[in-house]
């Protein structure tokens, strides 16, 4: 996993919408899976982070469907 996508994950699980935005625009891959198999996007639901979810739902090619580590999708974690 590269350095930009270690750092997405991060930034979406704290909610860093600017950090978020700026590695997106850096190529960072809004699909990438850490070790547990949760995106950002998961992450980012799970805290509560509404405008970083937000962010990664406009962002072409984001997979809303991908289940993390509990089977849970984004959906399922943002209820």
């Amino acid at each position: 996993m590269s350095n930009l996508n270690t750092e997405l994950l991060n930034a979406a699980k704290n909610g860093d919408i600017e950090k978020v935005k700026s590695l997106i625009s850096e190529g960072a891959d809004v699909n990438v899976v850490d070790k547990n198999g949760d995106t950002p996007l998961i992450w980012a639901a799970t805290n509560g982070h509404k405008e970083t979810v937000e962010t990664l739902l406009k962002v072409k090619g984001i997979d809303v469907n991908v289940k993390g580590q509990y089977g849970y999708t984004p959906l399922h974690s943002a209820a």
